[in-house]
């Protein structure tokens, strides 16, 4: 928690030069990694004593991750870019370990009754824009990526409906990169045109989420490296994610 408390203490001034965000992301990163430790030498297997101990750490993780990556200036020279969606990759599939437990806890059925009172206009506009890249992809993909990407945006379609376009809980933020497979994140690291331009339709529906301090320009800064990458026949599909990013 110190990590958060220390990326809090900032969290609403405008970002920091050069040296006060480093020396913030170091003292951070540190009671990060200190508590990361400790928590993995006191923490086996997940059990019925354990699992909202550990359900309350990886929420904190991905706290710190949100915030860290909102501030970061990153880059396309190494896999930097990759760093958020395998951060909310790596809680995705810690969450499906807590599964059994969320599945009989009264906190999962809290969130429920929250998330079916809450009821967000659907969004046409973006459902539009991912039918527009399937159509793209069945057309104009090379064969021996189209069946990837295929996958990845019926996995992408699915989560739109899933959040109702608007993601708002934990769940949300993390089913998307825990759901693609391996293929599709080997081409994103490639930086394969099709790969980076549904990387970015994702982060356009993320920036819809509701208004948090660790959230508040990530969806933004994790584009802003990708987008340059992105040649200009691709300018068509391209139109609705950067209206709204």
């Amino acid at each position: 928690m110190a990590a958060i408390s220390t990326l809090h203490e900032k969290s609403t001034d405008a970002l920091l030069p050069d040296h006060g965000s480093n020396n913030l992301e170091l003292a951070a990163y540190q009671h990060h990694n200190t508590a990361s430790s400790k928590f993995r030498q006191s923490v086996g297997t997940i059990n019925d004593r354990n699992w909202f101990s550990v359900l309350v750490f990886a929420i904190s993780v991905l706290i710190f991750h949100f915030d860290i990556h909102r501030r970061a200036k990153r880059g396309l020279s190494d896999d930097e870019f990759m760093e958020p969606i395998l951060a909310l990759r790596g809680a995705a599939h810690l969450g499906m370990e807590l599964g059994p437990w969320l599945m009989k806890s009264r906190l999962l059925a809290a969130i429920k009754r929250r998330v079916e009172g809450e009821k967000p206009p659907w969004d046409d506009l973006a459902k539009q824009a991912i039918s527009n890249l399937q159509l793209v992809n069945e057309t104009s993909s090379p064969l021996q990526t189209r069946a990837i990407y295929r996958d990845t945006l019926n996995k992408l379609q699915f989560w739109l409906r899933f959040s109702s376009c608007k993601p708002r809980t934990w769940l949300h933020f993390v089913w998307w990169p825990g759901a693609i497979d391996q293929e599709y994140l080997d081409l994103l690291a490639r930086k394969d045109q099709m790969a980076l331009i549904i990387l970015i339709h994702w982060c356009a529906v993320m920036k819809s989420s509701p208004k948090k301090w660790f959230m508040e320009g990530w969806a933004e800064n994790v584009s802003r490296p990708v987008i340059p990458q992105i040649g200009q026949e691709w300018d068509g599909v391209m139109e609705w994610p950067l209206s709204r990013i």
